[in-house]
């Protein structure tokens, strides 16, 4: 094989590589994750998770450190690759965790689903018992808490 024929194959080959097959595969993400810590914020941890996508039941459980004036609001949680009924996502306070709050005063929502699905807001530390230790608040005028839109569907906010 002469030397352009060679070239000519790696060249095809790289734009098959780049152009042609995922790169964003699904499945990068699961487990117990926390913020601070894995990552800085709410915000933070749905635009990486929306990228790498999940492979099995995902945990943010917020910290005791956890500083809801760190979010850019709306936090807005968008459809995630990978998620379903099994590989849920969830966002609660860690056990043991008290007192937390995510608040702002906006025209907009403190957390806008868009599209979005499998989706929980648990306000129960470690998703255990009947304690409800977080509060979302919008202190705006005419403003909602939280908002689902575009077809987010079977998400949920308890306790």
């Amino acid at each position: 094989m002469g030397k352009i024929t060679r070239l000519a194959v790696l060249g095809f080959l790289f734009c098959f590589n780049s152009l042609l097959l995922p790169q964003n595969l699904h499945g990068q993400v699961s487990g117990v994750k926390t913020i601070p810590g894995d990552y800085n914020s709410i915000t933070d941890a749905m635009s990486q998770i929306r990228i790498a996508g999940v492979s099995g039941p995902t945990f943010l459980e917020l910290q005791p450190g956890y500083n809801s004036a760190v979010e850019t609001y709306p936090i807005t949680i968008r459809a995630i690759p990978g998620i379903s009924s099994t590989n849920s996502l969830t966002i609660s306070p860690a056990a043991g965790v008290t007192g937390l709050s995510i608040i702002t005063a906006s025209s907009s929502p403190v957390i806008n689903f868009i599209g979005a699905y499998n989706i929980i807001i648990d306000g129960r530390p470690g998703r255990a018992g009947t304690a409800r230790e977080l509060t979302i608040l919008n202190n705006g005028v005419e403003s909602n808490a939280v908002s689902f839109t575009d077809g987010a569907v079977d998400n949920a906010v308890r306790y």
